[in-house]
């Protein structure tokens, strides 16, 4: 039977790991053992046993002849500093890479140093140290998050991509700051960018969805065709989690000038969570009637129609009112739907379909 040494590991912050291992293994063997279960890069740990720092090809077994070690755990983070400040790229890319594994663990000190790097000549080295800051700052860190909103206006677009990557992590939940900074990248010319905004924004915006929402409905009124159509992916992401009001307002920019945007609203429409409330259902009735445009009729017949397949009850029993409506297209819209109800079992609409004149 193989022999093996118990060894407890401690820091000076109270945490503890005990770890069992084959008496022949040596220093280096715990340091990556330690790598694994807390993720703390080899290249910052030393070992100390009593008072004496352990070399790596330093073997157990030498230390302890009852097969039982406790050892300490001392970050050294001497190293990364010097090659953070390192007129070598290779280098600094390293110690961000170190800095970025340790997380919270890496301390102030180290977040304040990364910032500064956000002012490197180097776009790579500035993209990489604001991507570190989202992994070494807690959330609501003011100094870390205020840099990254100023990464948002960077001179290179990966810059500014991964600070939008970054926010939520950083930004305290709903943060109204946050939340226009990012709803602004909605417009920005690069495909890459609003996209990364639409998914930002559902996170940065959280309990202030509400906030959200009615800034991005404002930008489907943008002159830019691009700008309509991020907005829009952003609206069908945050009303997944949106309350009434934002479903009130969706309501309105159903009878947008724009098939597109009116397009995009009843799919952000559909996103909304639960069952369609009274109000809303009655909103989308109101702009079934002849005073509206008929485009406008056509896709609020198709947003009731999608309701009701969600299987909202309030949604079918509009849908099956409307199978008599005046409007041909809306009549062929309605019954669609009503035939996809029915071959999914629905009662009402299979009575629709074999009544159509009740």
């Amino acid at each position: 039977m193989n022999s093996t040494v118990r060894v407890c590991i401690r820091t000076a912050a109270g945490e503890k790991l005990d770890v069992e291992v084959p008496e022949e293994s040596h220093v280096l063997d715990l340091k990556k053992e330690v790598a694994r279960r807390w993720e703390i890069p080899r290249n910052v740990q030393t070992l100390v046993l009593d008072t004496t720092i352990l070399c790596d090809t330093v073997g157990l077994s030498s230390l302890s002849a009852e097969g039982v070690l406790s050892l300490s755990l001392v970050l050294s983070l001497d190293g990364v500093w010097q090659d953070l400040r390192s007129s070598r790229p290779q280098l600094c890319r390293a110690a961000l890479d170190t800095l970025a594994q340790l997380g919270l663990r890496a301390g102030e000190e180290a977040v304040a140093t990364v910032i500064e790097q956000l002012s490197a000549s180097d776009e790579r080295l500035r993209g990489q140290a604001v991507q570190a800051l989202g992994y070494m700052a807690p959330r609501g860190h003011g100094p870390a998050l205020a840099a990254a909103l100023l990464c948002l206006e960077d001179a290179d677009y990966l810059v500014r991509l991964k600070a939008l990557e970054v926010l939520p992590l950083l930004a305290p939940k709903g943060d109204g700051k946050t939340t226009a900074a990012v709803a602004a990248r909605l417009c920005h010319q690069d495909a890459t960018v609003r996209q990364t905004a639409a998914e930002s924004l559902a996170v940065v915006a959280d309990s202030n969805r509400s906030s959200a929402v009615a800034i991005v409905i404002d930008l489907l009124e943008h002159d830019e065709d691009f700008a309509r159509r991020s907005a829009a992916s952003a609206l069908a992401l945050l009303a997944e989690k949106s309350d009434e009001r934002a479903a009130a307002a969706l309501c309105t920019k159903l009878q947008h000038h724009s098939a597109e945007v009116r397009q995009a609203v009843s799919e952000a429409f559909l996103a909304l969570p639960g069952s369609c409330s009274e109000e809303a259902l009655s909103s989308l009735t109101q702009l079934l009637t002849l005073e509206q445009p008929g485009p406008v009729r056509v896709v609020a017949a198709q947003t009731v129609g999608k309701l009701a397949e969600k299987g909202d009850e309030m949604a079918i029993g509009t849908l099956v009112a409307c199978s008599r409506h005046e409007d041909d297209l809306v009549r062929m819209t309605v019954f669609e739907s009503i035939c996809e109800l029915a071959e999914q079992g629905n009662e009402a609409a299979l009575a629709a379909l074999q009544n159509p004149n009740a």
